[in-house]
């Protein structure tokens, strides 16, 4: 059984909900976002949503933008971000780990190659709020 399935069944037997928290990754500050991630998940939340940075996050509110725009210019990278959730996934084996990324990202760095790092992660799903599939009945695939 998958990791989102399996907590979903723990909390049902708990009759409990699940509260799924994103994380925008952040620049060096402070806090980290592999900092954040431990303070996150310790606390006791169910799924992490990891936030990819994007360019052009359009769909984002102004909080959002900022974030992104912060972690741009804090030289965090898409490789940078995968790693950084590779060592989230190795500190956390057994926890339930979704990036959330803007399609215009994974078109830039290929199809392909992003499917390949989702794997290389051990991702759990992923988020891609403005892939048009509904509307183009899924044109690369990513749904399937």
């Amino acid at each position: 059984m998958n990791r989102i399935l399996s907590m979903f069944e723990k909390l049902k037997r708990k009759e409990e909900v699940a509260l799924m928290t994103y994380l925008p990754f952040r620049n060096s500050t402070n806090l980290n976002t592999l900092d954040l991630a431990k303070i996150f998940i310790d606390s006791g939340i169910d799924i992490l949503e990891i936030g990819l940075p994007c360019w052009n996050p359009w769909l984002d509110g102004k909080i959002m933008q900022l974030n992104h725009k912060l972690a741009i210019s804090g030289d965090v990278t898409i490789e940078k971000a995968f790693k950084i959730t590779k060592k989230i996934r190795d500190l956390y084996p057994n926890f339930p780990l979704v990036p959330m990324a803007n399609y215009d990202v994974i078109y830039s760095i290929g199809i392909k190659q992003f499917i390949t790092r989702l794997r290389d992660i051990e991702a759990d799903g992923v988020e891609i709020p403005d892939y048009p599939f509904v509307y183009l009945n899924d044109p690369h695939n990513l749904y399937k």
